[in-house]
């Protein structure tokens, strides 16, 4: 490998920089100096690849990687600086450590808390509702519980009125509470909306309050206070201390506040984060009793193991820079001659899902002399996905190993299907050609490319297809093929030889793929799909209802593409592939009926003309 491309794995790697990725925003709330944008001067060692003999694959994937990242360099203006790590290797893992304040660990689903802040009861802007006290669930992250306070006294500082009224939050230690599936890790509260009575006077609100879309409740009769309620939301989005990611209420109370923010003339930028970050829970109740606030993890508290669970938004910091900086440190226990403490290393790293955790098991984990520490190191990668170039090119140099159990190997094969990287597509392809790796490795290879549905792969699997020997291949690269472009022919490809039949659909593969050079698109593939069944255009969402009994009856590649669709056009995340047509068929249609009035509702929302 030249001097130059370990030069670029490494800054883009630190930087984060891929072609599979793109420069983080610099637009934070909480940067500090260390954190800014600047040069870096010089190489850092942390990731470099090991060196090892290469073969032919192995520098057909180099070549590959280079020129990605070459021309990523054309497109970077500057690299990051690493913040600085304070803490020395062992002092991250000394078991005895105190962190200090507060500490948020888990996800919000799976999450317990430390030191927790409390929230009074009685606050001289806030109040903790009646039947809330006695459950004793107003404990939260020190960042969260400060927030609500903030907003508390923001919003009577400037229209007055009753003081702001909090449901749950969480219980001391955080854990699960019987009244939601969340709130387990001091993220997540309950606010009460701000109400009037019949003759418009702000009053406390006396419970969680339900609402219909004019803001009406008639049991007891109150008004949803439009003004207030938006001063509330504009307080937490405006708060420097936390990174609000969701703030869930029914559609039409985020309709009713985004009109008023737009009447009021709010910042553009302000209504923009509002109307994405105002949400309708998709897998919930529409939330048209109270405002649920969930926020992400604070700096430390992600230094420690709090895991984010929901969308990381563009305009905030989400201290990746400090992860790796932690990270880096981490990996000179690996220097360390007791093995505990390197496999506590990656113990530690697993535990805060370090996104560079994989490097670091695959540089130093799995070559390391301690077989307990070699297992940790494949438990890391079978858990955390890669999401660099740099990673990707280290599977490739590590499966050129002759010493790796076969059950380990099969995790490299696994991290390469689930790299965020398009260069483990090409290396993936490149060893199933391999003709000295025997025949279980090569499945392994093309398992690895069951998922990438990047189009430039599609002349290499017709060209491996007019060339395999082996029928049980020649049927899975058929497979991935019809996957990928979401059509397919009538040929049997799990025959025992090639025949005239073959030759005929191989012509009219490369035919087809002629017309869609030089440019070819995946969406127009999956609408060519779509209008075998009256689909028209993209996200033509009325068609859902007709798209879903496929999940079932289709063909597997039709199936497939079709659940993708629906992820897509619907933004739920979803499994690639489920394990039975049933459960997907089941999920869509149970999850479809929740929400089809929503999503076909096609009047249009105020923050749509902005």
């Amino acid at each position: 490998m030249s001097h130059r491309l370990k030069t670029y794995i490494t800054l883009f790697s630190v930087a984060g920089l891929f072609v599979c990725g793109s420069a983080p925003s610099m637009k934070t709330t909480d940067d500090s100096p260390s954190e800014q944008y600047s040069a870096l001067p010089t190489p850092l060692p942390f990731l470099a690849p090991p060196p090892i003999d290469p073969t032919p694959a192995l520098v057909d994937s180099q070549s590959i990687v280079e020129k990605a990242v070459a021309a990523a360099i054309d497109s970077v203006p500057a690299y990051r600086t690493l913040p600085e790590e304070p803490l020395d290797y062992r002092d991250i893992l000394n078991p005895d450590r105190s962190v200090g304040g507060s500490l948020s660990q888990g996800t919000i689903r799976q999450g317990y808390l430390r030191n927790a802040a409390a929230l009074s009861v009685e606050g001289d802007h806030h109040q903790i509702i009646e039947r809330h006290r006695q459950r004793n669930t107003r404990y939260g992250t020190a960042e969260l519980v400060g927030a609500i306070e903030r907003a508390g006294r923001e919003v009577h500082d400037q229209l007055g009125g009753a003081p702001l009224r909090v449901g749950n939050i969480g219980f001391r230690s955080g854990g699960p509470i019987p009244w939601s599936a969340s709130h387990q890790a001091g993220r997540d509260a309950d606010i009460a909306f701000y109400v009037l009575d019949e003759d418009g006077a702000s009053i406390p609100a006396p419970d969680l309050i339900e609402f219909d879309d004019d803001g009406r409740s008639h049991d007891p009769p109150l008004q949803f206070d439009v003004p207030r309620n938006w001063a509330l939301v504009r307080a937490l989005l405006n708060d420097p201390e936390i990174k609000v990611q969701w703030l869930f209420i029914s559609e039409g109370l985020k309709i009713l506040l985004i009109e008023h923010a737009i009447e009021i003339d709010e910042p553009r930028e302000l209504i923009d984060r509002a109307a994405k970050v105002l949400h309708q829970p998709t897998d919930a109740a529409p939330h048209d009793d109270h405002l649920h606030l969930r926020v992400g993890c604070a700096r430390i508290d992600r230094l420690e193991g709090c895991l984010n669970w929901g969308p990381q938004w563009e305009w905030h910091h989400w201290h990746e820079p400090n992860l790796l900086a932690r990270t880096r440190q981490l990996q000179r226990a690996f220097d360390d001659p007791d093995p505990e403490i390197r496999l506590q290393a990656l113990q530690f790293l697993r535990d805060i899902s370090s996104p560079y955790a994989p490097e670091v098991a695959l540089q130093s984990g799995i070559v390391d002399d301690d077989e307990a520490v070699r297992e940790k190191a494949y438990e890391v990668l079978d858990e955390l996905p890669i999401r660099t170039d740099a990673g990707v090119h280290m599977i490739a140099q590590s499966l050129e190993r002759d010493d790796i159990e076969n059950r380990h190997r099969r995790v490299l094969y696994r991290a390469l299907r689930d790299a965020r990287s398009d260069t483990a597509a090409d290396i993936a392809f490149a060893r199933y050609r391999r003709t000295d790796l025997d025949d279980n490795e090569r499945m392994l290879a093309i398992d690895a490319l069951a998922h990438r549905m990047n189009p430039r792969l599609v002349p290499k699997l017709i060209d491996a297809l007019g060339e395999e020997t082996s029928p049980v291949f020649r049927e899975r690269l058929a497979l991935q093929l019809f996957r990928l472009t979401a059509r397919s022919d009538d040929v049997d490809w799990s025959a025992q030889s090639l025949n005239e039949v073959h030759a005929q659909a191989l012509r009219e593969w490369e035919q087809w793929w002629k017309k869609k050079k030089p440019d070819p698109d995946r969406q127009s593939m999956l609408l060519d799909m779509l209008a075998q069944y009256g689909v028209e255009k993209w996200e033509q969402v009325d068609a859902i209802d007709d798209l879903i009994p496929l999940l079932r009856t289709a063909d597997p590649h039709i199936a497939y593409n079709i659940n993708r669709v629906l992820s897509e056009w619907t933004g739920r995340w979803v499994p690639r592939q489920w394990d039975h047509p049933n459960d997907g068929y089941r999920f869509w249609t149970r999850w479809w009926n929740r929400n089809r009035e929503r999503i076909l509702d096609d009047t249009p929302r105020p923050w749509d003309s902005l």
